[in-house]
């Protein structure tokens, strides 16, 4: 039985190749926000396929106000985002999360804790000028950061164990290759690290426990 401990996982786990992006310019007024943010990566990893080429930088990014999203592009809006509530800007993101050279957008479902926000991606499409939701990032729906080019991870943390969910983008698709979870047993106090692997169908297996 898994004794309850908050735990953090050490930092050195993804200092090394962490690369999430984050908006680099806020203008606040009294009912909007508006987020710019800028690319630079040139490899192209579609939502149906995997192609290299070189892309055109972009500034993208976005305008809250009230319960619209307006996507900006180079600074024009071309598309507006709907929502039911009034989404809080501190979960919305804005990163290259399918690594096509062009910054993409998650909106979150709610304003609940960042383990349980949920939401969907929108990934700009040059060649229309627009976004579209990705539904390969749908899929998993939960905020994700980028750790390198093509991998994407997942941070989950309970008052039982830390757990990280890596995924790979390969061939246009994004599935999970690797999770991590550490946490410390009630029966004898020792702190247990589990590392899983997944099968090509997606099936998790445990790969190794310690100590």
């Amino acid at each position: 039985m898994k004794k309850v401990i908050l735990l953090t996982i050490p930092l050195i786990l993804f200092t090394a190749c962490g690369k999430e992006k984050n908006p680099e310019d806020y203008v606040r007024a009294e009912n909007f926000v508006i987020v710019t943010s800028t690319v630079l990566p040139k490899t192209a990893i579609n939502d149906e396929k995997t192609e290299t080429e070189t892309v055109e930088k972009k500034n993208i990014g976005y305008s809250l106000k009230d319960k619209d999203i307006e996507l900006i592009v180079d600074g024009k809006t071309v598309q507006t985002i709907k929502c039911e509530y009034i989404p809080d800007d501190k979960k919305i993101k804005v990163a290259d999360f399918n690594f096509d050279g062009y910054d993409d957008i998650f909106i979150p479902y709610d304003n609940f804790g960042s383990y349980k926000t949920f939401g969907d991606y929108y990934c700009y499409v040059s060649i229309e000028n627009k976004f579209t939701k990705n539904s390969e990032l749908s899929k998993i729906g939960k905020i994700l950061t980028i750790a390198d080019e093509g991998i994407l991870y997942e941070r989950q943390d309970d008052e039982y164990t830390d757990r990280i969910i890596e995924y790979k983008w390969t061939d246009g698709k994004l599935n999970p290759f690797k999770k991590t979870e550490i946490y410390v047993t009630a029966e004898n106090g020792i702190m247990h690290t589990d590392v899983y692997k997944y099968t090509e169908d997606g099936k998790e297996y445990l790969e190794t426990s310690t100590p």
